[in-house]
């Protein structure tokens, strides 16, 4: 546990979306699943609000854009 894996997944799967011409990735989280929130900052996603579009579930959302990723 807490070895970066989900962190580096995230981070390449977002620039493989840049590369494919996405503007933006979006990620959605539980608020009580504090670790996926930190995995999604950890990557250089922006906390954006939250939203109970999905999954019938109050949900965080976090945005990364090609600019933002290191």
């Amino acid at each position: 546990m807490g070895k970066g894996y989900a962190a580096e997944a995230g981070r390449r799967l977002a620039l493989w979306a840049f590369e494919e011409g996405s503007d933006e990735v979006f990620a959605v989280t539980r608020p009580a699943n504090e670790r996926a929130g930190a995995t999604a900052r950890r990557i250089g996603m922006q906390w954006v609000g939250e939203t109970e579009k999905y999954y019938d579930l109050r949900l965080q959302v976090f945005r990364i854009r090609p600019g933002d990723i290191d």
